[in-house]
């Protein structure tokens, strides 16, 4: 199976977003009702001020409510390269259909980046 495919299914399996971090490094979901995971802080010699459990617990959560619109944004990426590699024949070329799929595949990856950057 590949990443995407399997990115696809946790996300289909996983609790439903929006996820957000609390102050304790508790990754809540739901309205705040349901604690979906937490991080917390050993002592470590790496780390002389503790290890960043805030800042884990934040950057879960928010890679989580980011990865629809990554995944929307990489399979649109997908569609333009597969359209832009697609074989050029005299009928395609033609008939408009192969500038009509890279046209219609660049505009919908272009479509998604520009959600990404609303994040």
């Amino acid at each position: 199976m590949k990443l995407i495919e399997r990115i696809n299914g946790l996300l289909e399996k996983a609790t439903p977003g929006q996820w957000h971090a609390d102050v304790y490094g508790h990754i809540m979901a739901l309205g705040g009702t349901t604690n979906v995971a937490s991080t917390w802080t050993t002592p470590d010699s790496n780390y002389p001020k503790g290890r960043p459990w805030k800042e884990n617990a934040a950057l879960i959560a928010q890679l989580r409510n980011a990865a629809p619109a990554l995944m929307d944004a990489i399979m649109a990426a997908k569609e333009w390269r597969d359209a832009t590699d697609a074989p050029r024949t005299m009928e395609t070329t033609l008939n408009g259909a192969y500038e009509t799929r890279r046209v219609k595949a660049e505009e919908a990856l272009r479509s998604k980046l520009a959600a990404l950057e609303e994040l």
